[in-house]
């Protein structure tokens, strides 16, 4: 990639997430949170809850459906040209993807949430994340984490510049991360203190959110860029050219024949 090596974050991300989970620093952070107030007692923080949960939820649907009626109307009403109407139609379905990834791991996963640990106010089990899907149990719903996806499924918005703009400046590119880091970060530190998710489950979405992201602009750049496409535009220079060789061919004989 020009603008951002695609295994760069993928990179460090899992490098941390295999750090938290295997040296102890997940549980760790999460009893820090949990012995900062002696329980949960921001589990029904009114802000935490009530603004960046429920509010925050809104806010990504309107954003969703925001996209999906700027996408159809540009499709209907011939808005841009053909490029940026697909780099459009790639940001709704790439943040989709992005969500739906999410949410259907986390129906069938088994990790629990720290609130339903042991030694954190619940009597479940901590697990790893190589135990996630190791069994046919009902799933416990709580990773990886659902409320970030809405947040890093934003990560949209940087590959659907790299579709609408390519000669965009790499270092003014990398400012369209900035609302999926935010965002994402935001929510999944607010569903933390809640005592609803660990660091890992966070990171763990980031990473799924950037892959759903990247996997889909490969498809939408080769798409734009097929040969089908490239041989017809190099067939269309072909038959002008070859039309205006005629052509020139033919008042050569004109003045020719007007000069005997």
């Amino acid at each position: 990639m020009q603008h951002l090596r695609w295994y760069t974050p993928a990179l460090y991300g899992t490098l941390g997430l295999i750090f938290l989970q295997y040296s102890g620093a997940d549980l760790w952070l999460a009893q820090q949170i949990f012995a900062l107030n002696q329980g949960w007692a921001w589990q029904n923080n009114w802000i935490l809850e009530n603004l960046l949960h429920k509010g925050g939820r809104n806010i990504v649907a309107v954003l969703l459906i925001s996209t999906l009626l700027l996408t159809a109307f540009s499709f209907i009403f011939n808005w841009f040209n053909k490029t940026q109407r697909m780099a459009l139609l790639y940001t709704l379905l790439a943040s989709l993807l992005s969500i739906v990834v999410i949410s259907t791991l986390k129906y069938i996963s088994l990790l629990p949430c720290p609130w339903d640990v042991q030694g954190l106010g619940g009597e479940q089990v901590y697990l790893y994340l190589h135990q996630a899907f190791s069994s046919h149990e009902s799933g416990r719903q709580c990773f990886p984490a659902g409320h970030a996806s809405g947040g890093y499924a934003l990560f949209s918005l940087y590959f659907c510049l790299k579709l609408w703009r390519p000669t965009q400046s790499p270092s003014l590119a990398l400012y369209w991360l900035l609302p999926a880091i935010v965002m994402g970060g935001l929510f999944g530190l607010a569903q933390q203190l809640r005592g609803a998710h660990f660091l890992s489950h966070d990171i763990t979405t980031a990473l799924l959110c950037w892959y759903c992201c990247f996997a889909l602009w490969l498809v939408f750049s080769r798409a734009l860029s097929s040969p089908s496409k490239q041989t017809k535009h190099v067939y269309i220079q072909t038959f002008s050219a070859t039309a205006s060789d005629h052509i020139n061919t033919a008042n050569g004989f004109a003045v020719l024949e007007k000069s005997q």
